[in-house]
């Protein structure tokens, strides 16, 4: 006894201990414990639940899956049931069979079997659609099986889905029109081809075929009543859907297009395009007038070369776009040679001609070239005769110059070299020895052979002082009272000249220099700045005579 005591009190210890230790892991935050202890507590529920189903399964046979139809319907062409596996519902371990049952009056529960087949499993929530063509008019309906052991009546059916085949019966062409109509709504053409274009209306229904068309043919009056040229198809129009017809005439006369409507039309079931007429005159070629050129180059010696076009007067005209060309070859044929001149070639009328030069530079062979290089015309190139041209009877013998060294014997000025001889002037340094004038410097100094200062209008061949009223002319005043000199003794006597002395140079007379170009004279600032000072003096004097007034 006391050790069953003993055991049932540990027991119960065990148990508070257990409890006392969730109780503490909710309240210090240690749900992880509480939820291992949960946990497993559900584990050992579902392995109890899975352990009860195994049995049950094992005493019933079932899977726990249910079936059902969620849906069914269909027409003529086929019909339809969905069958579905519930939500709550186990996954199925196999298959179902399933039937199609027909009945053409009354419940198809008590027709006949038309067709069977198979449920795959399905899996919790999962559907399958069956299907069957229908063959009669009438009721089906679909029949399926549930899975063994289950326990409702073990089977289920759809709703029942009537058909008639008379819907889906394919419309006879003789006793069903399809509301389409066509019409012509243009026509036309020339001589190189001829149209009309056919529409079906707006407010007709969509064509379900094509329909023929015909091209009719006369060369005077009806083409009703005349022949068939060409014939064709017209495709399946839609609702105000339109089609070109064409065809290419090969002979003058009246064309129509006829085409027919679709059967069951409640028209004339025909229509026509209005009439075309054509002239292939009017397409005839017409062959282009080509110009027919003649050309010439000619040259006259030591002249230039001649260039004659001419177009004859029987052929068409040049038009824009016609170029010619020279070409030189210092020997051989001048046609494989360099271009020397070339240019445009204005338009020439039949029987025009134009000329044009070309000064030659080398001897050698010459040859005209003229060609069309746009425009609405194309001809091959035309050449003229090849010319030779010598230029050595063209130099001239009185005048040796090289023409590869230009330098004149009559002048040897080298060309290298301007400085000429005869004039050392540097051309670096453009102060002429003959003319000392500095062109940096315009004021001309005085020249030695002529000292009289530019700006004294003293004339040397004349050296009388206009303030010294004595005319040198005049024999009754020879002699200046304050210059006792005689002239026709021009001897000093305060300095005697010696004749065994030659005379002292004249001396320089100084030189003003003159302003540059420009420049401004610094006299007239000078003569401005003076007046300024002399009108502040003035105005101050008196400005300060009126303080003392007042």
């Amino acid at each position: 006894m006391s050790g069953c005591r003993k055991s049932r009190a540990g027991a119960k210890h065990f148990t508070m201990s257990l409890v006392l230790i969730l109780f503490m892991s909710q309240m210090l935050g240690m749900p992880q414990l509480a939820n291992a202890a949960g946990s497993s507590s559900q584990d050992e529920t579902v392995v109890v639940e899975d352990s009860k189903e195994k049995n049950s399964q094992k005493e019933t046979g079932w899977d726990k899956s249910s079936l059902e139809f969620i849906s069914s319907g269909g027409s003529c062409t086929q019909i339809t049931a969905t069958i579905k596996n519930g939500n709550d519902s186990r996954p199925m371990d196999g298959t179902v069979s399933y039937k199609v049952y027909f009945s053409e009056k009354g419940n198809p529960k008590d027709g006949t079997v038309v067709a069977a087949g198979t449920v795959p499993a399905l899996g919790t929530g999962n559907s399958h659609k069956l299907t069957y063509t229908p063959t009669q008019s009438g009721t089906y309906m679909f029949w399926a099986e549930q899975r063994e052991g289950h326990p409702g009546q073990g089977e289920l059916w759809s709703d029942g889905i009537t058909v008639d085949m008379a819907d889906c019966k394919e419309p006879d062409p003789e006793d069903e029109w399809d509301k389409s109509s066509l019409k012509f709504i243009s026509n036309g053409g020339s001589c190189e081809q001829i149209s009309a274009i056919v529409r079906n209306g707006a407010d007709s229904r969509p064509m379900a075929g094509a329909v023929s068309y015909k091209v009719y043919y006369i060369e005077n009056g009806n083409p009703k009543n005349g022949t068939v040229v060409h014939s064709g198809e017209i495709p399946a129009l839609g609702s105000g859907e339109s089609h070109t017809l064409t065809y290419t005439p090969e002979k003058s006369g009246v064309y129509m297009f006829w085409a027919e409507q679709r059967e069951g039309h409640p028209g004339q079931g025909e229509l026509w395009s209005g009439a075309i007429e054509v002239d292939l005159a009017e397409c005839e070629e017409v062959e282009p007038e080509y110009p027919n050129l003649s050309i010439a180059l000619s040259y006259e010696d030591c002249e230039a070369l001649t260039a004659t076009i001419k177009n004859d007067e029987e052929s068409g005209d040049m038009l824009a776009g016609a170029v010619y060309e020279i070409y030189w070859a210092a020997s051989g044929s001048a046609t494989q040679g360099t271009v020397v001149d070339s240019g445009p070639i204005e338009p020439l009328a039949a029987g025009g001609s134009t000329q044009f030069t070309y000064t030659p530079t080398e001897s050698g062979e010459y040859i005209l070239k003229v060609y069309q290089t746009g425009g609405t015309q194309e001809f091959d190139p035309i050449w003229s005769s090849q010319l030779t041209v010598d230029l050595t009877a063209c130099e001239d013998p009185e005048d040796p110059v090289d023409p590869e060294d230009p330098v004149d014997p009559e002048d040897p000025v080298d060309p290298e070299d301007p400085v000429d001889p005869e004039d050392p002037v540097d051309p670096e340094d453009p102060v002429d020895p003959e003319d000392p004038v500095d062109p940096e410097d315009p004021v001309d100094p005085v020249d030695p052979e002529d000292p009289v200062d530019p700006e004294d209008p003293e004339d040397p061949e004349d050296p009388v002082d206009p303030e010294d009223p004595v005319d040198p002319e005049d024999p009754e005043d020879p002699v200046d009272p304050e210059d006792p000199v005689d002239p026709e003794d021009p001897t000093d006597p305060e300095n005697p000249v010696n004749p065994n002395k030659p005379a002292d140079p004249p001396a320089k007379v100084p030189t003003k220099r003159l302003p540059k170009t420009g420049e401004t004279d610094p006299a007239l600032y000078y003569t401005t700045g003076l007046l300024f000072i002399i009108s502040g003096a003035f105005l101050w004097v008196k400005s300060r005579r009126r303080r003392l007034d007042m």
